[in-house]
């Protein structure tokens, strides 16, 4: 982890740079009115300057978080790997998907803390000082900011524990899991009624909780919707909104088709 140290210690000298600043640059908005979606973005009063370095900064540790090695069901690190997740669960039969409430917000700083404290990447390595600045680059309020570039990878490794279990909770069922944000998805051949209370206590006992308006349970021939593209009856598709000509004008809409069409056929393993 020789890569890590070296590229810790170059964003610590940034951070100490720059973060006189952080405060002020950050704010609550919504970018989804009608589901009234919370994320953190940056003030429309500030320099454009002090914008670009503060997501520089956010990017390089996100950088930093991505040499880490994550476990075979998270899906974040690559492009379009909302495709990938769902293309996970292509063969099952049974599908049950949920969200964690606030998930980004219920992680706080001393999940932060913690986790740069003592993952075997970082231990030993930062003081509580240089901890101290990562968590002024990372936190609002003392709670992880929502919509960053590092936010992700971050919720997930303060929660490693909790998503271990939910794994290990699926493996005992001879379920598949996956993680995709703060979207959970379990499938395979029969979904068990007790699996949905069995998961409310795991995530109960980390102190977060489900969405209960978006927990699907649903078969191969009603389809599901898995992170934003629909898996009906063994093959992907794009939801039905994604038809509309707003987004078929989007320059990334061919691409993105091309790719469901090639995970559809019958050669990839």
């Amino acid at each position: 982890m020789a890569i890590v140290q070296k590229k810790m210690a170059i964003l610590i000298e940034r951070i100490c740079r720059n973060q006189h600043f952080y405060s002020a640059c950050w704010t609550r908005g919504v970018i989804n009115t009608q589901k009234r979606k919370q994320v953190s973005k940056p003030r429309e009063v500030i320099k454009v300057y002090r914008k670009t370095v503060l997501r520089e900064d956010i990017e390089y540790l996100k950088s930093i978080l991505d040499v880490l090695e994550y476990p075979t069901y998270v899906f974040l690190k690559k492009k379009s790997c909302n495709l990938d997740n769902a293309y996970f669960h292509k063969k099952s039969n049974q599908f049950l998907t949920l969200d964690i409430q606030k998930f980004y917000p219920n992680t706080k700083e001393t999940h932060i803390r913690k986790f740069f404290k003592h993952h075997s990447a970082f231990k030993g390595l930062l003081s509580e000082s240089d901890i101290d600045k990562l968590i002024s680059l990372t936190c609002i309020s003392k709670e992880l900011m929502t919509g960053s570039p590092a936010s992700t990878a971050l919720a997930f490794w303060c929660n490693y524990k909790m998503f271990d279990e939910l794994n290990q909770l699926a493996l005992s069922y001879n379920l598949n899991f996956s993680v995709y944000a703060d979207d959970l998805t379990f499938s395979g051949d029969f979904i068990p009624k007790k699996l949905e209370w069995q998961i409310r206590c795991i995530l109960k006992r980390h102190k977060y909780s489900f969405n209960k308006t978006k927990t699907k349970q649903r078969t191969f021939k009603q389809g599901v919707n898995i992170t934003g593209v629909i898996l009906q009856r063994f093959k992907l598709r794009p939801p039905d909104d994604f038809y509309t000509k707003s987004k078929l004008d989007n320059p990334k809409a061919k691409p993105y088709i091309k790719r469901i069409l090639k995970l559809n056929t019958p050669s990839r393993r």
